[in-house]
């Protein structure tokens, strides 16, 4: 009977501790024992692990999450892979420590063949609509710190929902698709060089700028009022997008050797913010966005700028308001519209 009930799902643990049955459980001095009861359910709602704990450090976890590892391992229950926690920042560490199984290595593609298998998939997976593009390439320094020189591309990564990244090493090809939306802070100056240093004449041929599914972070940020520069760094973006600080100090390391673990981390994290930035924001209104005739309906919620505004500096912005009554009229001879049929 033990033994069909710990045969329970642990792929996926919420952990958490309740504060409020503990105070209630055994007092000396009329001072609690307990501070805490720590509990850990699967995805199903069934409690795997309940104990009490008498202080808030993460040595009163050691000892259960010892006998939980053991005792999954005898009966054979898959490991967990997905680990929910109210505190991430504060938590990661010592999990991470203690169920070794949460670590994901992200995926290296070095064989040619094996890189372009990758690239078509995400191409032809009908889910895979928006990306996150990172490149990397090595800099030249002289004795002053000024750069100098640059290499050829050494890695392209690759984010998208899967959920992991591919790190696409050389030789890629990263083909030409409008239908799949990029992300990424001055993506248009990375899918040049990638051009430029694979021949792929496909993409040479296009002006990466125009492009209707390429999408400057910079410019989608500026468009939606995060930011005021539109040159702003993948730092900066998101900083104030997402609120974390990212940190850049291996963007100079060398790229054409065997990438270390911290390289790979590196990599990948680039990649997964400019999606994760991107499709935050594409959740946002474009504010310099001109609305069309069919739009303008009762309801509908607008930004005011006066005529000698512009619509993309947010400084001109005048006011907010709500669409209440809308007919079709025809705008006298001389104006802006000469006789096109419009809307007010």
């Amino acid at each position: 009977m033990d033994k069909e009930v710990k045969k329970c799902s642990t792929r996926f643990l919420h952990w958490d501790v309740s504060y409020k049955e503990a105070k209630h459980l055994c007092k000396y001095h009329r001072q609690p024992v307990f501070k805490g009861l720590a509990m850990a359910m699967n995805e199903l709602g069934e409690v795997c692990i309940q104990f009490h704990v008498y202080s808030d450090s993460h040595d009163q976890m050691m000892t259960a999450l010892q006998a939980f590892l053991r005792m999954t391992h005898n009966i054979g229950l898959p490991e967990v892979k997905i680990f929910f926690t109210v505190n991430p920042a504060g938590d990661k560490q010592f999990y991470m420590r203690m169920l070794p199984s949460l670590q994901y290595k992200d995926p290296q593609c070095m064989a040619t063949s094996n890189i372009k298998n990758t690239v078509r998939t995400l191409i032809e997976e009908a889910s895979v609509t928006k990306i996150g593009l990172d490149a990397e390439w090595n800099r030249s320094i002289d004795s002053r710190g000024m750069q100098i020189g640059v290499s050829k591309v050494q890695t392209i990564q690759i984010a998208y929902r899967n959920p992991e990244n591919k790190i696409l090493r050389l030789e890629s090809l990263l083909g030409r698709n409008d239908s799949m939306h990029i992300f990424r802070a001055n993506v248009s100056a990375d899918l040049v060089k990638i051009a430029k240093d694979f021949h792929i004449d496909d993409m040479k041929n296009v002006d990466q700028k125009s492009r209707c599914n390429v999408h400057n972070l910079g410019v989608f940020a500026c468009n939606r009022d995060v930011i005021t520069d539109r040159g702003s760094s993948l730092q900066l973006i998101v900083k104030a997008v997402l609120n974390i600080i990212l940190d850049k100090s291996l963007q100079c390391s060398d790229w054409g050797g065997e990438l270390s673990n911290k390289q790979i981390q590196y990599a990948a994290i680039d990649a997964a913010v400019s999606l994760e930035v991107g499709e935050k924001l594409d959740k946002m209104p474009n504010l310099t966005r001109r609305l069309m005739s069919h739009e303008l309906i009762p309801g509908q919620k607008v930004d005011l700028i006066p005529r000698h505004g512009s619509v993309a500096c947010m400084a001109t912005w005048a006011a907010s308001a709500t669409i209440v009554q809308s007919k079709k009229c025809r705008c006298p001879l001389g104006m802006v519209y000469g006789k096109r049929d419009t809307q007010r």
